[in-house]
This record gives C-alpha cells, structure tokens and sequence, in this order.
C-alpha cells in the first residue's frame, strides 16, 4: 500500500504528546475474513475502518483518524 496513514499519525500524535493505540477484531469466516481496526488517541475513538486484511484496515482507519483530528485540532500537523 502507497500510503503511510499509520506513520503520519504516530509522528504527529507523538510530536503533540498524544497518545495512540489501536485494536483489531477479526468478524468474518476462516476462509473469507473482515478485519476492523479501531484507532483510539488518548483512549477516544477517532478512527474505524474495516478491509479483507488488518494492513489495508489499518490504513484506512489511520486516515480516518487523521481526518478527524484535522477537524477538532486545526493547526497541529495533522
């Protein structure tokens, strides 16, 4: 995958003293999986997405995050 979601929003939460984790739930089948990734930052829910692998998830979710803290904190590198 292209994009780096997962990086930027570590750095950035890093460089503001946020603190970031994120937990990963396997819904589907054993054949056909669906993974969710949920990204939480100071124990607040800001990202959730869901993909065929926890990688594609993960990114998606990141992204999500980022978008949302650009919008509650404007002016901090997100």
């Amino acid at each position: 995958m292209a994009s780096h979601y997962r990086m930027q929003l570590n750095n950035a939460c890093q460089s503001i003293g946020l603190a970031v984790s994120n937990q990963r739930f396997n819904v589907g089948s054993g054949r056909y999986p669906t993974w969710i990734v949920v990204y939480y930052v100071n124990g607040i829910e800001y990202g959730r997405a869901q993909g065929l692998n926890t990688d594609g998830a993960a990114e998606i979710a990141a992204s999500n995050a980022i978008s949302n803290l650009r919008n509650q904190f404007p002016g901090y590198g997100f």
